[in-house]
């Protein structure tokens, strides 16, 4: 007897379903490939979200073996919010850990977002991002984008540019291998992608593309800041990538 066809035609039926039986119908559509029918276990705007979304989501899950076992292994819940700490198992060994972000909506506890970090769990289970929280979700900011353009203004000179950084960002923050990659030749063009900051979080960002003819991938950086008291940034975190919640948040 197949188990997916039961726990999905209990979900249209709004039967219950709490955090195990999710858990349960995860690994089943795992074990089945089945990607379309884990809609049913998401928000609908988890599974619809442009990045990192729920349909990716399972995808992801579909490369994985069909013997691959989620064992519950510890909760965070308050109201209707949920975070669940759950080990990957294969040959009866844990070869993983992600944390499943989960909202209760009528009776239905569903998935808001899949995160192999524990940074955002403060921040969801107060209600002040989504499971599937994206730092390009935050509002522009006009500041941080003028930083930015200037810093392209002297990326044909690493001193300058580095002296210019000083002046904006506070002497603890650590940048020495952004200015090295900002300033290499081998690029023909770099722009400031987007900027945004969020009061409420008190956390910013610019995020910079760098092209390269014949290239294939676009090269990424991404500045993560806050603000300190004395009008300044203090750049607290970096990466070579687009945007991430992981670094966002920590």
């Amino acid at each position: 007897m197949k188990i997916l066809p039961i726990i999905l035609s209990l979900l249209t039926a709004q039967c219950i379903i709490g955090q195990e039986e999710l858990i349960d119908a995860i690994e089943t559509i795992n074990n089945q490939k089945d990607v379309e029918s884990g809609k049913v276990l998401c928000t609908e705007a988890y599974w619809t979200a442009e990045k990192d979304g729920g349909q990716r989501s399972f995808k992801q899950f579909a490369k994985m073996p069909a013997e691959l076992e989620l064992k519950l292994v510890d909760k965070n819940v308050k109201e209707n919010r949920a975070v669940l700490t759950v080990d990957l198992i294969f040959n009866n060994e844990a070869v993983g850990k992600i944390y499943l972000y989960t909202i209760k909506n009528d009776d239905q506890w569903l998935l808001d977002g899949i995160n192999e970090s524990k940074h955002m769990i403060a921040y969801f289970m107060e209600s002040k991002c989504s499971g599937h929280f994206d730092p390009t979700m935050i509002a522009a900011n006009a500041d941080l984008q003028q930083i930015g353009e200037t810093m392209l203004t002297h990326i044909t000179d690493t001193d300058a540019l580095t002296t210019y950084m000083q002046e904006v960002f506070t002497e603890d923050s650590d940048f020495d291998s952004v200015v090295e990659q900002l300033t290499d030749t081998s690029y023909d063009k770099t722009v400031v992608t987007s900027a945004g900051y969020d009061e409420d979080f008190g956390k910013g960002y610019v995020f910079f593309t760098q092209y390269k003819e014949g290239q294939s991938y676009d090269s990424t950086i991404t500045l993560y800041v806050s603000r300190t008291g004395m009008g300044t940034c203090k750049v607290y975190d970096y990466n070579f990538a687009s945007p991430s919640a992981n670094s966002f948040l920590r």
